[in-house]
């Protein structure tokens, strides 16, 4: 039978009812170290397939993605107790077990902001053609269409030829540079002879 919550006299913080939503019920307690000092102890691409469950004791309970990463980590648990241990975190032994990870979360950045750029005289054959429309109001906003893709092609142009300028050129085909095995082959009857 579950237990009842008693009645609460404030609202609870976001932090608290996040932690008791884990679908772990180990996750529950609350992650027992932090998830910056975890990913700066092990790294991004553990961090992103290991996390940090629970500390009983000195012993620390990670969950992992797959029997494969238990397998590597549990190799490389002595330079991960060093480095927690480097932390602050006094941890004596790691035990891993293998369990749904979820996704790491990313920081969102924003999209770029696209300056919009102001509408450009239509050519005189565009325009012609514009005006053989007969409704006024259609006319009128074919035209501002128009007018606003030019722009928009004009500028997208130019982005495009800005950035192929801002391109490397091709590198040297020269011997010293080249790997080896690419450079120019030497002559006939060059280097050694064979016997």
């Amino acid at each position: 039978m579950a237990r009842k919550r008693r009645p609460l006299k404030t609202p609870e913080p976001l932090s608290g009812v996040l932690s008791r939503s884990g679908p772990d019920k180990q996750a529950r307690a609350g992650c027992p170290i932090p998830p910056d000092v975890w990913r700066r102890a092990v790294g991004v691409r553990i961090a992103d397939r290991a996390r940090p469950l629970r500390m009983d004791g000195r012993e620390l309970t990670v969950q992992a993605a797959t029997a494969v990463w238990v397998q590597e980590l549990s190799f490389l648990a002595p330079i991960i107790i060093e480095r927690l241990a480097a932390s602050g975190f006094d941890v004596e032994k790691i035990r891993f077990r293998v369990g749904q990870i979820e996704p790491p979360l990313r920081e969102l950045k924003p999209a770029p902001r696209r300056v919009v750029p102001a509408p450009l005289p239509l050519p005189a054959a565009v325009s012609r053609e514009i005006a053989k429309i007969d409704d006024p109001l259609l006319r009128k906003a074919i035209a501002k269409a128009a007018a606003t893709n030019l722009a928009w092609q004009r500028s997208s142009d130019a982005a495009a030829s800005e950035e192929r300028r801002g391109a490397p050129g091709s590198r040297s085909s020269s011997p010293e540079i080249a790997p080896p095995g690419r450079g120019s082959r030497p002559s006939r009857g060059a280097g050694p002879r064979k016997p």
